[in-house]
């Protein structure tokens, strides 16, 4: 097996959620040299930290989708009870629903966005890397 469908065997696995000991003792990687079975291993705990970045990247963006539900919420009660009392405070409930909308719909998109490599980790600029 060569060492391409070794690491996109073990990223699958690390994706799925499983753990580092269960990718260990997954069959394929019990054929290999030691020097391959240390990359493979290096590989492994990259994966997994990926994966966990990523979790935690989704879990903040689902947080910001249900503060715009609760926003867009707010506005439309807003609405209508400015419309029920017979007030002229629109104004305040119109653009607090139209906040929440933009910022919904913001949102969901970068929700739905599939996170790529660079957005879990970005690389900073420093003086130290010219090179």
């Amino acid at each position: 097996m060569n060492f391409e469908n070794l690491n996109n065997h073990c990223r699958q696995l690390a994706f799925e959620g499983k753990t580092y000991e269960e990718i260990i003792q997954s069959p394929i990687l019990e054929n290999l040299s030691d020097a391959e079975r240390n990359k493979a291993h290096s590989l492994i705990d990259d994966y997994i930290v990926q994966y966990q970045l990523i979790r935690q990247i989704k879990v903040k963006q689902r947080t910001q989708l249900m503060l715009a539900t609760i926003v867009v919420l707010m506005g439309f009660f807003l609405l209508i009870t400015t419309w029920l009392r017979d007030e002229s405070g629109y104004t305040i409930g119109a653009a607090t629903l139209l906040t929440g909308f933009y910022f919904l719909i913001k949102s969901y998109k970068k929700y739905k966005q599939p996170i790529g490599f660079q957005e879990v980790s970005p690389r900073k600029e420093s003086m130290f890397n010219r090179y």
